[in-house]
């Protein structure tokens, strides 16, 4: 993409947009290792729809490698009050209670009696005979994330506190673009992509819980190495198995098992090492034998002694 690239249009309202790629890559982009083509794609959306990014009418998100660009609520319903072939709209709730099920206007229902199917939405569209329909199922849409305290899943942003009127939007967008796909093409509301939250109007970003990286095989060496450097020519493979048993004990872990623990643990094992174990030099030992190992790593009670007796040797 050229740096220089600008595009300059004029919006529904008049309003007069000038995009150009500084100020798309360094105020309007937000995320991580945003290509050139993608910002490109953006700024031609904007032109081609007519959108105000700096009105809040559209946000370029990129999260986990892939890129979104959505679109506010309410650029969807302001653009079709004033679509020449609409004649007017209405949407609402799919409820079930007890033995039935019925469709509701607006976002309205009894959170302990009722339950959420889903939404619906009709559009009296000039020149059709019957309104046109559209449904979604909440399933397809409800989103949720996972609580690392509490270790359990939970409603994503608004979907715990606002369910209605984010199943309701959902509808409105998908509903605009199937009536009128010239008039909405390429738009999708934050509330459908769930990359992040409506709060007050506002789009807010929400991360991406962070997974913590695990060890990699050239970590262990780290860590065997470490465990040498303060230690005379000592079995460190055995030493450090033997550490994160205590660790396990001391339920700082999950598992022993070297390729499952985060690299955060890789200082506090080496740690543990080196305070651990005091051994004085030894000029007699050869290579990996190993010395005297203190109490405080001893091998542990189940271990049977001729083992023990095979290691000595």
């Amino acid at each position: 993409m050229d740096k220089n690239y600008a595009v300059s249009y004029q919006t529904d309202e008049g309003s007069l947009v000038n995009l150009d790629y500084s100020i798309v890559r360094e105020v309007l982009a937000v995320g991580d290792n945003i290509k050139d083509s993608e910002l490109f794609l953006f700024m031609k959306l904007c032109e081609y729809q007519k959108l105000n990014p700096f009105l809040k009418e559209a946000y370029l998100l990129k999260f986990g490698g892939k890129i979104q660009m959505v679109t506010g609520i309410d650029v969807f319903t302001n653009r079709l009050n004033e679509h020449p072939l609409c004649q007017g709209w209405e949407a609402g709730l799919i409820i079930a209670s007890e033995n039935k099920k019925e469709e509701r206007a607006g976002t309205f229902y009894d959170k302990d009696s009722e339950k959420i199917l889903g939404a619906w939405m009709k559009i009296y569209r000039k020149g059709w005979e019957k309104p046109f329909y559209w449904s979604i199922g909440w399933n397809e849409y409800y989103k949720e994330t996972f609580d690392k305290d509490k270790k359990v899943w939970k409603p994503f942003g608004n979907w715990g506190t606002m369910p209605a009127t984010m199943i309701v939007k959902c509808v409105i967008s998908a509903g605009c673009r199937k009536a009128f796909p010239k008039s909405f093409t390429g738009l999708y509301s934050p509330e459908e992509m769930g990359k992040g939250e409506t709060i007050e109007g506002e789009f807010k970003i929400k991360e991406e819980p962070k997974v913590e990286e695990l060890i990699k095989k050239e970590d262990i060496k780290l860590i065997m190495d470490a465990a040498k450097s303060d230690i005379i020519k000592i079995n460190s493979a055995k030493l450090v198995e033997y550490t994160l048993k205590l660790l396990l004990d001391q339920k700082k872990i999950s598992s022993i098992v070297l390729e499952e623990i985060p690299k955060s643990m890789i200082n506090e094992i080496i740690e543990t090492i080196k305070k651990g174990i005091k051994v004085k030099e030894d000029k007699s030992i050869k290579g990996n034998d190993l010395p005297i190992v203190p109490e405080t790593f001893a091998e542990p009670a189940n271990t049977k002694k001729d083992e023990d007796k095979k290691d000595e040797k």
